[in-house]
């Protein structure tokens, strides 16, 4: 009889144990792998395209110069280049160019420009 006991006792462990073993268990994993990958190698078969010479570079900028018969004017708050040349009897474009404007967009009150 105390020898059926161990046996059942054996048994009951084993069942229990067995039962943990999902739980607790490590199990081992797959170790994902790289896939071999290539990278391009350049071949000697570019040309490159050097110029012989050496391009000269004017220099093209325009010094602005009072224009004849213009008088300055100083920009008052409020004044855009469209109405200035509309009173003035000239264009923007001219207004722009005669007094070497880089950006119409930027002019300000006190700016003095000839019209």
């Amino acid at each position: 009889m105390p020898r059926l006991k161990v046996v059942i006792f054996a048994i009951a462990l084993l069942f229990t144990s067995a039962c943990n073993l999902g739980e607790h268990a490590i199990l081992p994993t797959e170790t994902p792998t790289l896939a071999p990958t290539t990278t391009p190698i350049p071949t000697a078969d570019a040309t490159v395209n050097v110029p012989l010479s050496t391009p000269t570079i004017t220099n093209t900028a325009t010094t602005c110069a009072t224009p004849v018969g213009w008088f300055a004017y100083t920009i008052q708050r409020g004044d855009i280049l469209l109405n200035i040349a509309q009173q003035s009897g000239t264009t923007v474009d001219e207004l722009v160019a005669m007094n070497c404007i880089a950006n119409p967009n930027r002019v300000r009150a006190g700016d003095v420009i000839y019209v």
